[in-house]
């Protein structure tokens, strides 16, 4: 029986039926370190930490099996942080992933995907790119295809908004993952179960097909 993928979340729930790759904060300390995980800087916590300790620690974690990707990383416009600020570390950890043959970013992206693309193409990142928490369109999204491998993950809120409809139709299935982000409300079954509805396709076919997405993700 396949399990639940919750792709992307703020907090561990431990069900027994769901596979969750849990963001590890920068100052958190688990043992033992969750089963799945990723590790980053997140674009509102740009000049909160040293750069240098953090990097120490993504080559300690990047190694452990249970690591999945550097993220979630990215550029956002609409928090307080310098952009300037957030762009020279993001390009930071871009270059880290590709020293540390990292092969997947978990991105975080609002109101600035092209200069994302910019800076991931400029440092000539091959790996893959998980857009988490994705509310854009279909074009932005094949923006990305062109130059990456690219998945979106979605969230309760994007399931539930009529006007990501036509994009969630539009995206292959072999490219969505879904996730709870920081929602301690929502189930992810009820993300999955939404996305069978959209699709017209039975929770089972939902389920193998993420679980396929995310061993594909892992192994690339």
């Amino acid at each position: 029986m396949n399990k639940f993928l919750n792709l992307h979340t703020h907090h561990l729930t431990n069900c027994p039926h769901t596979h969750e790759v849990y963001q590890l904060s920068l100052t958190e300390k688990i043992e033992p370190l969750p089963s799945y995980f990723s590790y980053g800087i997140h674009p509102w916590e740009v000049g909160n930490h040293n750069f240098n300790k953090f990097s120490t620690q993504l080559k300690k974690y990047s190694p452990n099996p249970g690591f999945v990707g550097l993220g979630e990383i990215g550029l956002d416009k609409t928090c307080d942080k310098d952009f300037n600020l957030q762009r020279d570390v993001f390009k930071k950890q871009i270059s880290l992933a590709i020293e540390l043959d990292i092969s997947v970013i978990i991105l975080h992206c609002v109101r600035s995907y092209q200069e994302c693309i910019q800076d991931l193409k400029k440092l000539n990142y091959t790996g893959n790119i998980v857009i988490h928490g994705y509310r854009s369109n279909a074009k932005v999204y094949q923006q990305f295809c062109r130059h990456f491998s690219t998945y979106i993950s979605l969230s309760a809120d994007a399931l539930n908004t009529t006007k990501m409809l036509t994009l969630i139709k539009e995206v292959p299935l072999n490219k969505i993952f879904l996730e709870t982000d920081n929602s301690i409300e929502t189930d992810i079954e009820e993300n999955y179960k939404a996305l069978s509805k959209i699709l017209n396709l039975d929770l089972q076919t939902i389920k193998k097909t993420l679980e396929t997405n995310f061993t594909k993700l892992r192994n690339s």
